[in-house]
């Protein structure tokens, strides 16, 4: 669904991407609010809606929850093998984000 999106992002939007990930399964884990917001932003960078569709308070609609959490996904699906995060660990599986994101 969002493959060819993913291979057309630049470097600095897959290190941007890379950030709000390492901070929603880190810095964001016990915060819903900033978990929410951080999904807001990688939806504004990956531009999977229109700029009119976002709320300006950096929530996202449940619908679009849902697209940006299977946006994330595909992009860890290609590039967690080569990510490093924060806690310098390279992501292989991202099943501690799923649990955090349904909290």
């Amino acid at each position: 669904m969002f493959k060819e999106k993913i291979k057309q992002l630049s470097e600095s939007d897959i290190k941007y991407i890379e950030q709000q990930i390492d901070k929603l399964e880190n810095e964001y884990k016990n915060n819903a609010l900033a978990t929410k917001n951080g999904m807001w932003r990688i939806a504004s960078n990956a531009e999977l809606f229109p700029t009119n569709e976002l709320n300006s308070e950096g929530i996202l609609t449940p619908e679009q929850r849902r697209t940006t959490w299977a946006y994330v996904i595909s992009f860890l699906e290609r590039y967690s093998e080569f990510l490093e995060f924060s806690d310098g660990a390279k992501i292989s599986e991202y099943e501690t984000l799923m649990i955090n994101w349904r909290q």
